[in-house]
Parts: C-alpha cells; sequence; structure tokens
C-alpha cells in the first residue's frame, strides 16, 4: 500500500499566483492516505489500480472523489491552523498562530519545529527540534518500525522525517558533521530509497 501511494503519479508543480496549491495538496493527500489505510488492498497491484482512477483530476476532485469533502478531522484542522501560521505576516503573529496549533494539537511536530527555529540561540533550537522529533515517534508509535524502509510513503511520517532532515542540516551548519551524517544515514534506514543530502 505504502509503496503504491509512493509511486502515484506527482502533481504539476503549481503556478506562482495559486497560495491554495499546498492546501489543497495537503487535503488531497491525507484522503488518498486515509482511502489506502481503509481500503483493505490484498497486494500493491491493487493498490496501485485504485489510485490509477484518479490520474489526470485536479486535486480538490480526488479529495471529493475520497470523501474528503466532509467535515474536517482535527488533524485536518490543525494543519490549516499551521498553514495559516506558516502566511503570517510578523514574526509576533507567526508565533501566536503556532502556539495556538500546539495548544489544539499539542503533538503538531511541524509546528514544533517552526517554533524551533524561532528560538535564537543554537542550542535552543536544537532541543526545540529534538522535542519536535521525540513527539513524532511517539505519535507514529509502531508505524515507525513496521515500515521502516519505506516510511515516505505513509504521509503522517513526513513531518517528522521532515524534521529529522532539519536537524541534519542544522548539525552540519554548526559543523556537527559527523552527528550529521549519521542523522542522514538514519533517515536512510527509515527511507531507502532516499539520497542522503551530506
Amino acid at each position: 500500500q505504502q509503496s503504491a501511494m509512493a509511486k502515484r503519479k506527482k502533481p504539476n508543480t503549481p503556478p506562482d499566483n495559486n497560495p491554495d496549491f499546498y492546501h489543497e495538496k495537503e487535503q488531497m493527500m491525507n484522503a488518498v492516505q486515509r482511502a489506502l489505510n481503509t481500503g483493505n488492498f490484498e497486494t500493491q497491484e491493487e493498490a496501485n489500480a485504485f489510485l490509477q482512477q484518479f490520474v489526470g483530476m485536479k486535486m480538490a476532485d480526488i479529495t471529493k472523489a475520497l470523501g474528503g469533502g466532509g467535515p474536517p478531522s482535527r488533524e485536518d484542522q490543525a494543519d490549516d491552523m499551521f498553514i495559516s501560521a506558516m502566511e503570517s505576516r510578523s514574526r509576533f503573529e507567526m508565533r501566536r498562530k503556532l502556539k495556538a496549533v500546539l495548544k489544539f494539537d499539542p503533538g503538531h511536530v511541524r509546528a514544533l519545529a517552526a517554533l524551533a527555529f524561532m528560538e535564537t540561540k543554537p542550542e535552543a533550537v536544537e532541543k526545540g527540534l529534538r522535542q519536535a522529533i521525540e513527539t513524532g515517534e511517539k505519535k507514529l508509535g509502531p508505524l515507525l518500525e513496521e515500515e521502516s524502509g519505506e516510511l515516505w510513503g505513509w504521509w503522517e511520517a513526513r513531518p517528522y522525517m521532515e524534521v529529522r532532515a532539519e536537524l541534519a542540516r542544522f548539525l552540519a551548519t554548526a559543523d556537527r558533521l559527523d552527528e550529521a551524517i549519521a542523522e542522514h544515514f538514519a533517515l536512510l534506514r527509515l527511507n531507502e530509497n532516499d539520497t542522503p543530502r551530506l
């Protein structure tokens, strides 16, 4: 299932004048992941055949077809709040909105990482990133080990992997290259088809 999702056709690069593209993509991918999780597909071929019917469709139409047009889940609401926070016009507004996201969903990994990067001291940035990683591991639970090697194919695992990549980049810029390399290879173990960016 996860492999089928990872191999699905990627949407075209959004035009610069379409600020809703990221939001639509999040909604569509969440709907696709839910469909794959609940579809009871016995083989990868069955999952691929299911996904093939949506190739060429608009993202909003895919979401609607998969039943994603109803009331948003709590996770979807938190993601919407996060997107709104990242579109803030000032750091003050962004920080306030990110804290609101975490009050609504204390386990929102991307919000934790975004707040970490708003810190001014390197040690505080690192502490925040590691907190986001720990939160992501708890949130994923058994999935982290069960799907190790193909984890990127699971949409809910991507925030966790993204923040681990951010930690690796942070360590590299701090000239802690051995630690940065270790993080990259940890990511490779989680997603074997990836390429480390050293």
